[in-house]
């Protein structure tokens, strides 16, 4: 019974000096107190946080308090160790939306996006007709005719050009305007290879 209790207090004082992980932990909150933290991760385990004055707690990208935060809520925690010590120091706190998977994030537009537009369509085919304004590719799927803008670019052989002639197969990078009409951004034609 004796060396029972000795194991048990060895293997106590062992598990007590397990030195915290440190980097993103992700977990649910189970408690706070002015001095720390508890948090269940995966798999259930427990990890004792502690924090000071210099950690930043937020919610939807706001400041708040640590006693704000409610158990139960999920929570993200940038931790480290303070110099010297093997316990859990928590940097940063993030509460996570339980809606978060629902919500579709748009990305931010590309800085070049005004001056120079990328477009999110491509077209392939003929062009059977164009004028000064409009340019009409025959496509698998039917006519398509595209608006010119003032910078549309125009590349034949890899080389800037003026415009593509009737028949000529290109392919064209577009998008549409706020009026919602297909605009061409870029026109390419030419050989990528050489026979």
């Amino acid at each position: 019974m004796r060396t029972l209790a000795i194991g048990f207090a060895a293997s106590f004082a062992l598990f007590a000096q397990v030195e915290q992980p440190i980097g993103i932990l992700r977990g649910v909150m189970v408690s706070t107190s002015p001095a720390g933290f508890e948090m269940q991760g995966a798999e259930k385990v427990l990890y004792k946080c502690g924090y000071d004055f210099r950690t930043y707690f937020e919610r939807d990208s706001q400041r708040i308090t640590a006693t704000s935060i409610s158990s139960g809520e999920t929570i993200e925690v940038v931790a480290d160790h303070k110099p010297g010590t093997s316990t859990c120091y928590a940097r940063t706190v993030h509460v996570i939306d339980p809606n978060l998977k629902s919500k579709r994030w748009r990305p931010a537009p590309s800085p070049t996006e005004s001056f120079m537009p990328r477009g999110d369509l491509t077209y392939s085919g003929v062009v059977t007709r164009q004028d000064s304004r409009s340019v009409t590719v025959k496509t698998r799927a039917g006519d398509v005719t595209l608006l010119k803008r003032l910078d549309t670019r125009y590349l034949g052989e890899g080389q800037k050009a003026e415009s593509a002639e009737v028949n000529t197969r290109v392919f064209i990078r577009a998008g549409r305007n706020l009026d919602g009409e297909l605009e061409a951004y870029q026109v390419m034609w030419g050989n990528i290879l050489k026979d």
